[in-house]
């Protein structure tokens, strides 16, 4: 695999990152609890401008738009049950969740596979 998609799947995590915090930092923290638009400039900014940045890398690179669509789905699927593991206490191991991953899993291998 191109070291560029590695380094757009790493922008694409950040970006899911700073999403997870900016929807839901108000049910998790006492401080965002009416901040939400607060929340929404300080934590969408930046992850607009991973996703943007790491968006454009993977169209330049691939020729499509597809599969940094795809990617950035997929992507989602390592930080955000880790947060919500961690800052929410809900379980990430139901089979629901763990055959949605297994399919993220797939999705990205087919587009990532050249």
């Amino acid at each position: 695999m191109n070291l560029i998609y590695w380094k757009v799947i790493a922008l694409f995590m950040v970006g899911h990152t700073f999403t997870w915090f900016q929807m839901n930092s108000h049910l998790v923290f006492d401080w965002w609890k009416g901040k939400e638009v607060l929340a929404v400039i300080v934590f969408g900014l930046p992850a607009g401008l991973l996703f943007l940045t790491g968006w454009t890398m993977a169209a330049h690179e691939s020729g499509e738009i597809w599969m940094p669509r795809f990617l950035g789905f997929c992507a989602s699927w390592l930080p955000f049950p880790i947060l919500t593991w961690y800052f929410m206490s809900e379980s990430p191991f139901t089979w629901r969740t763990i055959t949605c991953f297994f399919l993220a899993c797939c999705i990205m291998g087919v587009q990532l596979w050249r």
